[in-house]
């Protein structure tokens, strides 16, 4: 201590270290001893974010089929991951998924808007870097898999049978039953995990035999990456 300063000197074997806690014992004015503590953190030059890279499963697509998921690495302590759609930010939606940490981005499924430039941009402490650009194909069906609605839309779907007495209606999706019954369903703001095949069940009271109508498959699409 001089002057009531303290100076401190660190080793090379210590300066390797990223965090130290410091014990300082010190004398007042009323000479009563004081014990000091602080924690000094140490950056080293190879924490600097490097080295983004982009990593796709896939980079042909159909529209409305296909999904893609994007994986970005990077070297560097404590990065935090952050994805771009051109000059926008992505952002999660019933179609757009981030895994813990957000690196990685799932999109399903594909639409044509998706082919901007796709960046995933990382940051720490002390630095920043942003990978190379990722673009992929997305090219159109020639012949959607049935009607197509979108998140937030409603759907009215109907069944007739002929019977005496009239049959009783309950509704499925991809096989299991819905809670809804008569000869109409509605479904309102529908999302995009709805999507799939819808059946008609008609059965009687008094024979308990069903008749199963033909599937009727429903797309329903999210919002756009950059809507």
């Amino acid at each position: 201590s001089v002057g009531g300063r303290v100076k401190l000197y660190l080793s090379p074997t210590i300066a390797r270290q990223e965090k130290h806690v410091i014990s300082h014992v010190a004398r007042d004015a009323a000479e009563t001893m004081q014990s000091l503590h602080t924690s000094l953190f140490v950056f080293k030059p190879t924490a600097q974010v490097s080295d983004v890279i982009i990593q796709a499963n896939a980079t042909e697509l159909v529209e409305f089929n296909d999904s893609v998921s994007l994986t970005c690495s990077a070297s560097g302590s404590s990065p935090t991951f952050h994805w771009l759609n051109g000059s926008s930010d992505i952002i999660v939606s019933e179609r757009v998924h981030l895994s813990a940490y957000s690196r990685t981005l799932t999109i399903s499924p594909v639409l044509r808007s998706d082919q901007k430039p796709i960046y995933c941009s990382v940051t720490n402490i002390i630095s920043s870097n942003t990978s190379r650009p990722i673009t992929f194909n997305v090219s159109l069906t020639v012949s959607p898999p049935g009607p197509i609605f979108t998140s937030g839309t409603s759907l009215t779907l109907s069944c007739s049978a002929q019977s005496s007495p009239p049959a009783q209606f309950q509704w499925a999706l991809n096989d299991t039953l819905l809670s809804q019954r008569g000869d109409k369903l509605l479904v309102t703001n529908i999302k995009a995990s709805q999507s799939g095949n819808y059946t008609c069940w008609a059965h009687k009271n008094r024979t308990l035999r069903y008749h199963l109508s033909e599937p009727s498959m429903i797309t329903v699409l999210g919002k756009n990456l950059d809507g």
